[in-house]
């Protein structure tokens, strides 16, 4: 009995997966520490945030909860 799922498919013979990209280049120093001094600026705008939420006596907001209407941030590469 034919499967009826594989019809749909094309019959591309010798179709290969794509390359995988690039290696990336190794960071600069200063990217380094533009990467640093970033990271650090959004734990402490984490930190803001969830005191901020305390004091006003309500939940601090969690990677689990991101805030409404925004796409939870893509993880750092690493």
């Amino acid at each position: 009995m034919e499967n009826p799922f594989m019809a749909e498919l094309p019959n591309t013979p010798g179709a290969q997966p794509a390359p995988p990209p690039p290696p990336r280049p190794p960071q600069t120093a200063a990217q380094a520490q533009a990467s640093a001094q970033a990271r650090a600026q959004a734990a402490a705008r984490a930190a803001g945030q969830a005191a901020a939420a305390q004091a006003a006596g309500r939940p601090a907001p969690t990677a689990a909860a991101p805030a409404a209407g925004r796409p939870p941030a893509p993880a750092a590469g690493r």
